[in-house]
């Protein structure tokens, strides 16, 4: 089989997203993914299985059909395509999706996920796609203006489990003295 370049820099794409456990040791009866294996398996398979957390659109959610849609399973669907093997999904909540990874039960995830160095230090991570913004977001009827940590203090406020942005608020906010932990909301805001 031939590759394009495009392919070859898809393959080495895959590869470096496919983790390997680096910190960790495994207790002797559990079985650890083989990352000189990995797209072997992959191959030998057919299908590339993937853990996404289908709650943040435009990048992962299901659409009116109730499929999977979005940016990253874009994506992921045009990788499989290159590489002439079927992608299969898993949706997990984000807060586990990389221990899904680690425990072998996914080939990689996709799911806009933040590196951070806790997480390049439990896995691999191809190089950025995308970068983004983060922002306050409110209701219509708030009339306050935002433009520090002190200007939320006292206000509840929504992050996602195990997303870069409740690290932010635990350091920033709860950390600092701004809010109290029980004012914090576990919403799908951002990862």
């Amino acid at each position: 089989m031939k590759f394009s370049a495009v392919a070859s820099a898809i393959l080495f794409m895959l590869i470096a997203l496919i983790v390997v456990p680096t910190a960790h040791a495994a207790s002797p009866a559990q079985d650890l993914p083989d990352p000189a294996g990995d797209w072997a398996r992959v191959q030998k398979a057919g299908k590339l299985v993937l853990g996404t957390a289908a709650d943040y659109p435009p990048f992962e959610f299901y659409n009116s059909n109730f499929e999977l849609d979005g940016f990253d399973i874009a994506l992921a669907t045009a990788l499989g395509k290159e590489l002439g093997v079927e992608v299969e999904f898993n949706d997990y909540a984000f807060d586990g999706l990389l221990d899904q990874v680690k425990l072998g039960n996914v080939d990689a995830a996709i799911a806009a996920i933040s590196v951070t160095p806790e997480r390049s230090a439990e896995v691999d991570f191809t190089n950025l796609y995308y970068i983004g913004n983060g922002a306050v977001v409110a209701a219509p009827a708030f009339t306050a203006t935002i433009t520090s940590p002190a200007d939320m203090a006292g206000f509840t406020v929504g992050v996602q489990l195990g997303t870069t942005y409740q690290a932010w608020a635990q350091e920033h906010l709860v950390d600092a003295g701004l809010i109290l932990a029980g004012r914090t909301a576990h919403l799908s805001l951002g990862k």
